[in-house]
């Protein structure tokens, strides 16, 4: 039992033949205690291996963030027969998905909400076909992704022979056994009737096998993300000769000229949880001195104005400083002189 512990606890288990639930393998005298921990908590299982569980694992222990934000990048004419289902798929698996048909509303500034949406996602999934380089929007997206080092996943359509990205990993399908049916030819846009293929649904084989490959590839993107924010803090931090503690996925503690800070990484634009897990954790550990500060660290250079005006008002009702990621001379300046108006 670990209620009063600070842990936690997850079963895993692997495929039932026959359907099965967790709590028939449990010990009868587990099985006897309906407010047992083991029958009360959630389990997690696979269907191949037991790494397909990894991601959930880390997410449980806050290693990695429990959201999973991913952004379908594709070129409509061509590829919306599989970007469609895959959003479903995706959704019903608990990740936080953009497609722009359903998530730019009517009346909001296109590029500026992109430009927003691809900074709160951890990762692009581009479905790369035959001319998927005709549309300067997927190209802004796949430029944005490199340059901000997002995650980067391409899945890539039968018939292209020239990728767009030929040095990032992709998950290449088969016209013969991956879709359910043949493409049909349709014209490549509304202005141009040259046509081109339009592939249709992915069978539900290999919609499993994509939607597996995303989930293990968002974890490590938003793992690597998260260790090369902490390592360019830690190399700020050593230029400037502060010193850092800590470790896993918690608040830092930097010692700055005057006082002890708690420094808090996010990977995407920092929110009401970033700012209520700082302050509580700030409240608690901050009797002990007198100048500290909660200063929160993430992307910010994107953001709408509406949402830069809620990170303002977060900042004042929880007096915890918000920093871009880029502006780590700007957080090292502050600590060294003790100056945060």
């Amino acid at each position: 039992q670990s209620d009063e512990r600070d842990a936690c606890v997850m079963t895993v288990v692997p495929p039932l033949t026959p359907p099965l639930s967790f709590v028939d393998l449990l010990p009868a005298a587990i099985r006897q205690h309906e407010d047992h921990l083991l029958r009360r908590v959630n389990a997690a299982g696979w269907t191949k291996s037991i790494a397909e569980v990894v991601p959930t694992v880390l997410a449980r222990a806050e290693v990695t963030s429990g959201s999973a934000p991913v952004f379908i990048s594709y070129r409509r004419h061509e590829t919306a027969g599989v970007a469609l289902p895959l959003f479903e798929r995706l959704v019903h698996e608990g990740f936080e998905v953009f497609l722009d048909q359903f998530s730019i509303p009517p009346g909001f500034d296109f590029q500026r909400r992109l430009g927003q949406e691809l900074q709160d996602k951890s990762m692009v999934v581009l479905l790369e076909s035959e001319h998927v380089r005709d549309s300067k929007w997927t190209q802004h997206e796949i430029d944005f992704a490199k340059r901000h080092r997002l995650g980067l996943l391409s899945i890539r359509m039968p018939r292209v022979t020239s990728p767009i990205m030929p040095e990032h990993p992709a998950l290449v399908l088969d016209e013969q056994i991956d879709f359910d049916g043949p493409p049909e030819r349709v014209a490549r846009s509304d202005s141009d009737p040259t046509e081109v293929d339009q592939w249709p649904a992915l069978k539900k084989s290999a919609l499993d096998r994509v939607a597996a490959e995303i989930k293990r590839s968002h974890a490590e993107a938003l793992f690597l993300r998260r260790e090369r924010l902490r390592a360019n803090l830690t190399a700020a931090c050593n230029d400037a000769g502060l010193r850092m503690q800590g470790s896993g996925a918690g608040p830092l503690l930097i010692t700055g000229k005057h006082d002890e800070h708690m420094v808090w990484l996010t990977t995407r634009p920092a929110g009401v949880d970033d700012f209520q897990s700082l302050f509580l954790a700030h409240e608690a550990w901050s009797a002990r001195t007198t100048g500290s500060r909660g200063v929160i660290v993430g992307p910010q250079a994107a953001l709408e104005p509406d949402r830069l005006a809620r990170l303002q008002w977060l900042q004042r009702v929880s007096s915890c400083v918000a920093l871009d990621e880029g502006r780590l001379d700007d957080l090292m300046d502050r600590l060294q002189s003790g100056t945060w108006t």
